[in-house]
């Protein structure tokens, strides 16, 4: 078994605002929680705890009036991370519309465009 969660997403914002919000810890932290997440590949913290080695790959297409995210998030192999992918497969979608929103609280001062 080996499943991947592939979302795609549109935000009517230029793409250095939304890689912004997909990789700086303090705008991170406004939409997914406190981090000190950095882009390298570290093995997960095992010990009894969460084992799960994944990728999440971010790929971002400037379009006309915005830009097209593609996000990949792969490492579930193991039949014990099924309960992990069924709740992020959701939560990345969730946390798509939060950037949503807070980009829109920057560009407009409200959450709808």
């Amino acid at each position: 078994m080996s499943k991947i969660i592939k979302h795609q997403f549109f935000f009517p914002h230029p793409p250095q605002a939304v890689w912004d919000y997909l990789t700086k810890p303090e705008l991170m932290e406004q939409w997914l929680m406190k981090n000190d997440f950095q882009p390298i590949v570290k093995s997960g913290p095992g010990e009894g705890k969460i084992t799960l080695d994944s990728i999440v790959v971010w790929k971002l297409e400037p379009k006309d009036k915005g830009t097209e995210v593609f996000l990949e998030h792969s490492g579930f192999a193991k039949e014990e991370n099924l309960n992990l992918y069924n709740g992020l497969n959701q939560g990345w979608l969730a946390n798509l519309n939060k950037i949503a929103k807070l980009l829109n609280v920057l560009q407009h001062g409200h959450t709808s465009a």
